[in-house]
């Protein structure tokens, strides 16, 4: 029944200094030494928000704290996963606590045997290794490209991007070739090499399009490609625009270019609405549908179709755009 009443009274002085619109360090290093890991993946985020680096041993000492007996002590990981993200906040740059959590395998009870909880942690901590550029760190990251957990290589993969080596993106095109159940870490990996240099891979990334066979790794390559922020990405795609030879080729390319929020990626759109064949410039205004919001984009394709002046393509344009409407 103690138990039970320190745990009340700890939640309701958590409550209190969520609230609070000052809060004492002193108060916040009370609960941080808490046993019970609700309050304290409750505290960590309020001692970064504070900035309170004098905080930073006592963050560690109940990472390690909680990193023994997890499995009891820290369910899900919580805590651990909440000091991570508070110690990258404080910008604390010594390594040992990163890798011990890279290396945190905690197996918890569950329906049909036990499972790893630890999965976001090894992800979390892959990141923050390699936002301090820690010496050797490719080595440590690439096994969890294999990890069983997706959220593990999901993060394994937005840390190689970090390092942006030419060992991390070689990592990365290993493993856009050799696939994953989870597709949202194929997006992490073609995202990844598009962030390290669009001009450098974005060729190989649109070649892993092409190859893939399943909708679902379709879908995954493209959110990567249409999510990429460099204007470099253009001259790729319109290449493989132009050198499609069947129809999914040709929409995933304008598909990708109506997504892009990059200098001369609408314009492509544009160009092909006004002097592709009719059957592929259809494609390209209902690719294109998306954006029937966007003023500057509509401008363009106003005066686009007034200079090929085919009714039948502009008739094509409002049906298309007003059944979106709908």
């Amino acid at each position: 029944m103690a138990k039970a009443v320190a745990l009340e009274d700890q939640l309701a002085q958590l409550k209190s200094l969520r609230a609070a619109s000052t809060r004492s360090p002193a108060d916040l290093a009370k609960l941080l030494d808490s046993k019970h890991s609700i309050i304290v993946a409750g505290i960590a985020p309020m001692i970064a928000d504070a900035r309170l680096v004098d905080l930073i041993p006592a963050l560690i000492k109940a990472f390690d704290r909680f990193l023994a007996n997890g499995d009891k002590n820290d369910k899900g990981c919580a805590a651990k996963f909440a000091i991570v993200n508070a110690l990258c906040s404080l910008n604390h740059r010594e390594p040992e606590t990163y890798l011990a959590g890279l290396r945190c395998v905690q197996l918890e009870p569950g329906f049909g045997g036990s499972s790893d909880t630890a999965g976001e942690l090894r992800g979390r901590c892959a990141i923050a290794l390699a936002e301090m550029a820690h010496p050797g760190i490719v080595i440590e990251i690439a096994p969890l490209l294999a990890d069983k957990d997706g959220q593990t290589r999901v993060g394994a993969a937005r840390a190689l991007g970090v390092i942006a080596s030419e060992g991390a993106a070689g990592t990365l095109r290993l493993k856009l070739l050799l696939g994953d159940e989870d597709p949202a870490v194929l997006t992490e990996c073609a995202a990844a090499l598009l962030a390290i240099s669009a001009r450098d891979h974005a060729a190989f990334v649109i070649s892993a399009l092409q190859a893939a066979k399943k909708e679902d790794v379709i879908e995954a390559i493209l959110i990567a490609l249409g999510e990429c922020r460099d204007s470099a990405i253009v001259e790729p795609l319109k290449q493989m625009y132009a050198a499609a030879r069947f129809e999914p080729d040709r929409r995933a390319a304008l598909r990708i270019l109506a997504r892009l929020r990059v200098d001369g990626a609408h314009e492509a759109l544009v160009d092909i609405i006004e002097k592709a064949l009719h059957i592929h410039a259809k494609e390209a205004v209902e690719a294109a549908a998306p954006l029937r919001n966007d003023p500057r984009f509509m401008q363009k394709l106003d005066a686009a179709l007034d200079r090929r002046d085919d009714k039948f393509l502009t008739r094509h344009r409002d049906e298309v755009f007003a059944k979106i409407h709908r």
